[in-house]
């Protein structure tokens, strides 16, 4: 508080001591000039002013063992050139490869265990992602593996040939 003090005295015109104290046999400074306390004044605002400098980073992240992620950070810190916000986005990369935001997550597919923004239920009632879904043979409804193998033993091809025919004749 020291160097405030001095500077405002400096600007109230009060003089000071070559020293920085009265004491014995310190010699006053004479007050400043109109043009001198005016460029005092700028350089005390420049010193004094507070500074800001703001980063933004992007952050790619895969979900943790836990299945958490962190979704957005910002921090604020005061250091010798001013304060300072750092503020951090996060993207997770889902198991299809696609970048989204960590609340457009879904799913965590009951088949591979990996996370998706696409949820598909199978007839059976499990969660999949997009790259487990494997189509009904009859209607193309998603189907986890087991029910696909299922669906596969019991499609009859020639069944489905002749319900195709008849739709394009009816047409």
């Amino acid at each position: 508080m020291g160097s405030i003090d001095e500077l405002l005295r400096l600007f109230s015109g009060n003089g000071r001591t070559a020293q920085g104290q009265a004491g014995a046999g310190s010699k006053p400074v004479p007050p400043l000039t109109p043009e001198g306390r005016d460029a005092a004044l700028q350089a005390a605002r420049q010193a004094l002013a507070p500074k800001q400098t703001d980063e933004s980073h992007l952050i790619i992240r895969q979900f943790g063992l836990d299945g958490g992620v962190l979704q957005r950070s910002e921090e604020w810190t005061h250091g010798a050139a001013g304060l300072k916000a750092v503020i951090k986005e996060v993207r997770v990369l889902t198991c299809t490869g696609e970048l989204v935001e960590p609340k457009k997550i879904c799913v965590i597919c009951s088949d591979c265990g990996g996370h998706d923004s696409v949820v598909a239920h199978c007839h059976c009632g499990v969660a999949l992602c997009r790259r487990c879904v494997h189509p009904d043979p009859s209607d193309g409804s998603p189907l986890c593996a087991p029910c696909h193998q299922r669906a596969a033993e019991m499609f009859n091809a020639w069944s489905a040939h002749d319900r195709q025919h008849s739709k394009e004749d009816s047409q």
